[in-house]
């Protein structure tokens, strides 16, 4: 069959598609099996018990053949099923998706013979690709609601999401067991496959992009994918077989906005950068400590010349870390927040996700964090001025070194076009900013930081409201003794938009990755404990009253995982885990930057968590007002923060991150967490005293 494939980029100069969709080539090659075209109207949430009992047994481990054993694991989402409500042919009807699509594709090795049918493919992550195709006037979904996109003269990207574990296919990944340890069992081996979605992750994805789109896009939160449907895939491409149709391999196809990631290509890029964007000579000490309201600067350390100059203000990653425990386990963790925070530990009417203990926070408001951004109206509590930061553009003709997941390489020739005329940009935004700006100057690099918490805090903020959790629970991946968790509430589920993009939009981010997503009506305890479960659970309509891990009712359970949803996210945000994909061989250069440096990026990652707090907690007025005010959007101040945003792109462009967590990915989160946050032991040993029955 005919495969799709690039030529060499090496001879070309590099531009804006590469900058917002992937600069790692792929190709991609045809092959045997099905598309189903996505149709809000035919497909539904089932709530019959004969349902619910399949989504208990994708709970446990599958047996891919019969007398086989059963070591099998799959995606079990904790939710009702999504199903196709007709058998008509129309759910196979993909003549409306572009003519290259409307066959399953699967990656291939680079080189592989075959004739070039798109414009372009390129990697997204492990699994996934992104492909340009023309633009031609066609629909992305069926039925009634479809919406028909009829601009001319441009052309469309289109997400595959599991296309193949890079360019290998389908792997079958062998998962050894883990032993016995402290009372608890060890988990058995099991097997999984890598590089594919699977048919009830396929459909809860469109399904639940769809409504969260058709809710959130009124309000101006922007989604970066359209729900278009999925393939599903034939032998030999179903290394498990097709007996059991839990383990067929599919792909999710939707149109999408862009694939930078906010966390491993802007953010990681930005902080490799910040020494060429700032100018520490004229950031004092003095200066420094300014940005902070009081209360936060009495937390600071000691300093490490023996006190002549005032020491480090704890980071923000530090803050939110103990935070989120906090709200997690409550005033049981109280014991492992250093004496010094006790003053910032507040009650709140949370119930701890663990279910014991009375309800606790950090306080993180004005009077602890900085605020790097102010619009007109608006004044600090502890009555700091706007502090500008002394930002620069990087020095003309000198390039930064490149990353990748395998370490730093010296920018290729084909950037190096696109890195000079986006350092211009920069320089003469900031030029055009100090002479228009003299009576009320601003930083870009805090209003780029106040945008994105604002951006991530109202997209959480419209999904709860909604009761939708982005993916917060535990499965048969998950290592009980480790109190694993999926969460999808991170930052390389956050996308840039391109410029033009997002100067329409007057945003710079949209979501993504919802095919773990589900809500409170539909939400089923999957985690529950054997001796917890009741044989008449599945035949109750809803899971309201069925017992959960902690005792607690459905509802309360929900609500409890969407707290700890929220808090995770502004911890890995704010840099307090390695959910983010930051390669960890650039964190040892980050980690030795300046003390100036440092303490100007714990005031900017103050800045997004502020933010995002305040759009967070906002609450719209009846009829669903968005936050939104003239004096939040300034062009001149966006068109300079996109040209930071485009430097960190292009340092971080060749590194395809592992996108998300599971439980697998615990034992190098928790090695490279805990060089980055020594306090995190503390969190392992309350996992050993819980093992020894000596924790509560």
């Amino acid at each position: 069959m005919a495969s799709l494939c690039n030529p060499s980029p090496s001879l070309q100069q590099r531009d804006l598609d590469d900058l917002f969709f992937g600069s790692s080539r792929v190709a991609l090659r045809a092959v045997p099996g099905d598309a189903f075209c996505f149709d809000r109207d035919e497909w539904a949430v089932d709530m019959t018990a004969s349902a619910l009992a399949k989504t208990r047994a994708r709970s446990k481990r599958l047996a891919v053949k019969d007398g086989g054993a059963a070591d099998v694991v799959v995606p079990c989402i904790p939710a009702r099923e999504i199903i196709i409500s007709t058998t008509e042919p129309s759910q196979k009807d993909v003549s409306a998706w572009p003519e290259e699509l409307q066959h399953p594709l699967l990656k291939v090795p680079l080189g592989t013979s075959g004739s070039t049918l798109v414009n372009r493919a390129v990697a997204s992550g492990v699994r996934s690709c992104l492909v340009k195709v023309e633009s031609k006037e066609h629909t992305a979904e069926s039925g009634k609601n479809a919406s028909k996109d009829t601009r001319r003269g441009s052309s469309y990207w289109y997400r595959l999401k599991g296309s193949g574990n890079h360019d290998q296919g389908f792997v079958v990944r062998h998962n050894s067991a883990t032993p016995d340890a402290h009372g608890q069992l060890g988990k058995p081996a099991f097997r999984d496959i890598r590089g594919s979605a699977f048919i009830p992750t396929a459909m809860r994805e469109n399904f639940m992009t769809a409504r969260i789109g058709a809710a959130l896009e009124p309000l101006g939160i922007p989604a970066c994918n359209e729900a278009m449907g999925f393939y599903t895939y034939d032998p030999p491409n179903c290394p498990l077989g097709t007996s059991n149709s839990e383990v067929v391999p599919a792909c999710i196809i939707e149109r999408t906005r862009g694939d930078r990631r906010l966390g491993s290509h802007v953010l990681t890029g930005i902080e490799l950068l910040l020494p060429s964007l700032l100018d520490s000579q004229e950031m004092t000490p003095e200066f420094l400590q300014s940005l902070f309201p009081p209360k936060r600067r009495s937390l600071r350390q000691n300093s490490d010349n023996g006190g002549n100059e005032p020491g480090r203000v704890p980071s923000t990653a530090e803050l939110t870390y103990y935070h989120a425990q906090l709200l997690q386990a409550g005033e049981a963790a109280l014991w492992t927040i250093p004496e010094k925070y006790h003053s910032l530990v507040e009650d709140t009417n949370k119930i701890p996700s663990t279910g014991s203990g009375k309800g606790k926070k950090l306080t993180l408001d004005s009077s602890v964090l900085a605020n790097m951004f102010h619009d007109s109206n608006s004044s600090t509590s502890s009555g700091r001025k706007n502090s500008v930061l002394p930002e620069r553009a990087p020095l003309s003709g000198e390039y930064p070194q490149q990353w990748t997941a395998k370490g730093p390489r010296p920018m290729g020739d084909d950037w190096k076009p696109l890195w000079d005329e986006t350092v211009r940009s920069l320089a003469s935004a900031l030029q055009a900013l100090r002479t228009s700006n003299n009576n009320m100057p601003q930083s870009v690099l805090g209003y780029l930081f106040w945008h994105i918490g604002r951006d991530c805090g109202r997209f959480l903020r419209e999904l709860h409201r909604l009761q939708i959790s982005w993916g917060t629970y535990q499965d048969e991946m998950c290592r009980r003794d480790y109190d694993e968790w999926h969460c999808n509430a991170h930052a390389n589920n956050v996308v840039l938009l391109p410029e033009e993009e997002g100067q329409r939009l007057n945003s710079f981010l949209c979501y993504l990755d919802l095919d773990m997503s589900f809500d409170d009506e539909t939400f089923v305890d999957i985690w529950a404990p054997k001796e917890a479960t009741n044989s008449n659970n599945c035949e109750k309509s809803n899971g309201d009253a069925s017992p959960t891990t902690t005792g607690l009712s459905q509802k309360t359970a929900h609500d409890a995982l969407l707290a700890r949803e929220n808090a995770n996210f502004m911890e890995v945000l704010a840099g307090g885990d390695s959910s983010n994909g930051v390669p960890q061989i650039a964190r040892t250069v980050v980690d030795s930057q300046t003390s100036e440096i440092a303490t100007a990026k714990a005031a900017l990652y103050d800045t997004l968590i502020f933010s995002y707090q305040k759009a967070y907690k906002h609450q719209p007025p009846e009829g669903g007002a968005v936050l939104e005010s003239s004096t939040l959007y300034s062009p001149e101040l966006h068109k300079a923060a996109y040209a930071i945003c485009k430097l960190a792109i292009i340092v971080m462009a060749d590194f395809v991150a592992k996108y998300g967590r599971t439980g697998k990915d615990f034992d190098k989160l928790k090695d490279t967490a805990i060089n980055q946050h020594p306090v995190i032991l503390i969190y392992l040993a309350i996992v050993v005293l819980k093992k020894r029955g000596m924790w509560l």
